[in-house]
């Protein structure tokens, strides 16, 4: 078992199955549901684990910056091997950087071949972290999608929902799922398209929600734990984010 690292969200949720597969739909941008997912990445690296960020939003220096912002120590976790980056935004750009830790999915995205050109890179990431003696028998392996919405952006709905159903196909029979451990996935999701948003429903194995309120005070920001295993209704609680701590109010 596992949990986010997250000490008030790990009251609510509790422990959480490793290699399960969490969706966190982030209703709009102000609600900073995608800034939760960064700071799983921060705690988990912290705890000496293995971290797997698939980038399909920035470009390579922004995303940087970004994690930097919520204090990852950037150079340090790419030169150690413990933070792994497939940089999808880039590669469909035909961008590379030359940075030690940083993966690109190779010969160009296309909406048919690239799932399996980015399992593949998935497979030479864990090769790496075998070869480094990396993986060990108390080691946890995350995967953070960010963000899975910004597919739409690269292929059509169907696309997306092509990629989301043969994902979960893959990850029962490709070796980089059979030969090595499987990782437990934070897919984000933002914005408001329902159909994509039902198949995530459908598909995670735990569902978590934000949105936002402009009121007089500010901005109210929510979380809605939407689906977990044994779960009864729905659970709902406002939270503040300031600088890298996450807490309920």
């Amino acid at each position: 078992m596992t949990n986010l690292g997250i000490p008030q969200l790990d009251k609510i949720i509790g422990d959480i199955e490793k290699g399960s597969l969490i969706a966190l739909i982030e209703r709009d941008p102000r609600s900073l549901g995608s800034l939760i997912s960064l700071l799983v990445t921060k705690r988990k690296l912290e705890e000496g684990h293995l971290v797997a960020l698939l980038n399909k939003s920035l470009p390579l220096p922004v995303l940087l910056n970004r994690l930097e912002s919520v204090g990852i120590d950037v150079d340090r976790y790419l030169e150690s091997g413990h933070l792994a980056i497939l940089d999808v935004f880039d590669s469909y750009y035909e961008v590379k950087y030359d940075i030690p830790g940083v993966f690109y999915v190779k010969g160009g995205i296309q909406e048919g071949a690239y799932l399996q050109k980015s399992v593949k890179e998935i497979l030479n990431i864990k090769k790496e972290w075998m070869r480094r003696g990396l993986i060990g028998e108390n080691t946890e392996l995350w995967g953070i999608n960010y963000k899975l919405s910004d597919y739409l952006d690269i292929f059509s709905e169907y696309g997306l929902i092509k990629i989301i159903e043969t994902t979960s196909e893959i990850r029962f029979v490709h070796e980089a799922y059979t030969k090595y451990p499987k990782g437990t996935n934070i897919w984000i999701f933002s914005g408001n398209n329902q159909t994509i948003i039902n198949l995530l429903y459908r598909r995670a194995d735990y569902v978590i929600e934000t949105r936002s309120i402009l009121t007089e005070e500010g901005i109210k920001r929510e979380l809605y734990l939407i689906k977990m295993p044994k779960m009864g209704r729905i659970k709902r609680f406002t939270y503040q984010i300031k600088g890298n701590e996450f807490r309920i109010i």
